[in-house]
C-alpha cells in the first residue's frame, strides 16, 4: 500500500513526503502541517496517533486507512474500488517531487525538497544506474527492501529500481537470517542496507550462513555512516565484491561513489 500510494503520488506529479513512523503524534503533526499534506496515507496500528493530530493539521482535506477501516478515514481499497475506467487526472497546481525531512536532534526537523522524479532527466538517471551498479542486475532485477523507506536512501534505491522493471522483495523487520531466506529463496540480485544492517549479517553463526546460497546478489549499496573496514571485508567473503559505498546528503542526494575494488 506504501509503494501503491508512492508510485501514484508520482504519477499524478503530487508531491510525496514519507514519514518516520517512530515519531510521536506532536511530531509527525508538525511535518504533516510544515510540507502542506492535504491528504494522509497510514496504517490502521496507527490510528491512535492520527486522531491525537488532526486538530493541528487543519490543511489536511483528506484521510485514508491504507490496511483497514477507522472512523474519521477513508479506506484505500474503497477509494480504488470506486474509481471509473476512465478517470482522468484531476487538475492542479503542485509542482512534483518530494520533501524528506532530515535532522531534528538540535530542533525541528527540516524539509529537504527534491523537484521532479529522479526519472525526469535521462542522462543523470543512465549515470546513476552506471554509478550504483544497478545494471548489472539486468536483466531480470530482484531487489531487496529491508531498511526503511522513509529514509532517503532506500526511498531512492527504490525510486530507481522501478524504471528497470524490477521486482521488490519487501522486509517489514530486518532478521539477518530471513533476509538470507529471501535471498536464496527469491533470487534477489541487490539491496541497501546501512552499515548497522550490514553487520548483523556478521553476526549470524558461520554454520547457518554456510547454508544460504547467495550468489545471485550483483549489487549491494551502503551508506548512512561510514561503513567499518571490518563489516566491508565481512560482506566482500560473503555476497562477493558487490558492495558500493554512497556519500552523501538528504539535502543533495548522492556525491561521491566509491566501487568495490577500493
Amino acid at each position: 500500500e506504501w509503494l501503491l500510494a508512492n508510485q501514484v503520488c508520482t504519477e499524478l506529479g503530487l508531491r510525496f513526503s514519507p514519514i518516520n513512523w517512530h515519531l510521536v503524534a506532536d511530531e509527525i503533526a508538525y511535518i504533516v502541517d510544515d510540507c502542506d499534506a492535504d491528504v494522509v496515507f497510514f496504517g490502521a496500528e496507527f490510528a491512535k496517533e492520527v486522531d491525537a493530530m488532526k486538530a493541528r493539521t487543519p490543511k489536511v482535506k483528506l484521510w485514508v486507512c491504507m490496511d483497514g477501516h477507522v472512523d474519521g478515514a477513508v479506506n484505500l481499497y474503497d477509494i480504488m474500488n470506486e474509481a471509473p475506467a476512465d478517470a482522468k487526472t484531476p487538475a492542479h497546481s503542485r509542482k512534483g517531487g518530494a520533501i524528506g525531512y532530515t535532522g531534528g536532534t538540535s530542533g525541528r526537523p527540516k524539509g529537504a525538497l527534491r523537484s521532479g522524479p529522479l526519472t525526469s532527466d535521462p542522462k543523470m538517471m543512465m549515470a546513476m544506474l552506471t554509478e550504483w551498479g544497478q545494471l548489472k542486475q539486468m536483466p531480470t532485477p530482484v531487489q531487496l527492501i529491508a531498511a526503511p523507506l522513509y529514509h532517503a536512501m532506500p526511498n531512492a534505491w527504490y525510486g530507481i529500481g522501478c524504471p528497470l522493471g524490477a521486482t521488490f522483495v519487501l522486509m517489514a523487520k530486518f532478521e539477518a537470517g530471513a533476509a538470507l531466506d529471501a535471498i536464496q529463496r527469491l533470487k534477489v540480485t541487490g539491496f541497501y542496507m546501512p552499515p548497522i544492517l550490514l553487520k548483523r549479517f556478521m553476526q549470524v553463526p558461520a554454520e547457518a550462513k554456510s547454508k544460504y546460497d547467495c550468489s545471485s546478489i550483483k549489487t549491494i549499496m551502503s551508506s548512512g555512516a561510514a561503513c567499518p573496514s571490518i563489516v566491508k571485508q565481512g560482506i566482500t567473503d560473503m555476497f562477493g565484491p558487490v558492495l558500493y559505498e554512497l556519500y552523501g546528503a538528504s539535502e543533495l542526494g548522492g556525491v561521491a561513489v566509491m566501487e568495490p575494488e577500493y
